[in-house]
């Protein structure tokens, strides 16, 4: 959100780091009023980086929120895994790094 945004001197279109308990991944930021403040919404991306025998995946780029969720953590009404809900801290990325 835009109110988060300028709260975290994070500007649309620039990286920033999204960090969870479980690791961190960099995006680019996408502000917008449609989300409600204080969330953070990161589509699912192929992001294979690690060796997993996954040739398509490993074929595309971007990030996984696979990243920032932890292993464990299941839905208890669905037995899933809990994909949503994950405590993350958003903070502006310096000059790339």
């Amino acid at each position: 959100h835009p109110n988060d945004a300028k709260r975290l001197n994070i500007e649309d279109g620039k990286p920033v780091k999204v960090t969870s308990s479980t690791g961190s991944v960099t995006i680019e930021a996408a502000l917008s009023d449609e989300m409600m403040e204080g969330v953070v919404s990161i589509p699912q991306g192929w992001g294979s980086r690690k060796r997993t025998g996954m040739s398509v995946a490993a074929s595309y780029g971007g990030v996984s929120i696979n990243d920032l969720t932890e292993e464990k953590r299941v839905d208890v009404l669905t037995g899933n895994s809990a994909l949503n809900g994950v405590a993350v801290r958003v903070e502006r990325v310096m000059n790339g790094a």
